[in-house]
């Protein structure tokens, strides 16, 4: 008897969008995000924010090998990002999904930085063994914005821009070949 193909499911989408409802449906779903979750923290999203400690740390150092942090306004070229960290950590994510495949079974996989480096998470999976979705969340700019404003103290206006920083970061790369 074959084994059946893991399944993955990637949500992105911008902070402060509705990406951790997506994720907690998709887990009641009976798909596990991988790793440790992250802590809820109440007066920012009472329900949790369902996202892997590991993978957002995973992102956070992608994203200092380039020089930026979240908030950063910057289109990020995928000839930068696997300059800066695709070797080093290429290896690291796929020993990271395998063992959480392993333990957890089917993955939901969510963190706003995704939006930048879904490519590079995607080219590190063995498309032959894991079958790969993606759920794309979508909500109103200035609503977004209003909501980072709210938690972060950004001017709306760079909220703003944040919204279209990740929406064409994450579309741009829908017509790149997986590397």
């Amino acid at each position: 008897m074959s084994k059946s193909r893991q399944k993955l499911v990637f949500i992105l989408g911008v902070h402060r969008s509705g990406t951790s409802l997506a994720a907690e449906i998709v887990s009641e779903m009976g798909f596990s995000v991988p790793g440790e979750m992250l802590d809820v923290v109440e007066s920012i999203n009472a329900h949790g924010f369902w996202e892997s400690k590991e993978v957002v740390n995973f992102n956070e150092s992608f994203l200092a090998a380039c020089g930026k942090k979240w908030f950063d306004l910057d289109v990020f070229s995928d000839k930068r990002i696997r300059r800066s960290f695709g070797a080093r950590y290429g290896r690291a994510i796929k020993d990271f999904l395998n063992l959480s495949f392993s333990a957890q079974g089917n993955l939901v996989i969510k963190d706003p930085r995704l939006c930048i480096f879904w490519p590079f998470w995607l080219s590190n999976i063995d498309r032959s063994q894991v079958d790969v979705k993606f759920v794309f969340v979508n909500r109103q700019p200035l609503s977004v914005a209003n909501s980072i404003a709210a938690r972060d103290g950004f001017p709306v206006f760079s909220g703003v821009f944040l919204w279209l920083e990740y929406i064409f970061s994450a579309f741009l790369r829908l017509d790149m070949p997986p590397t």
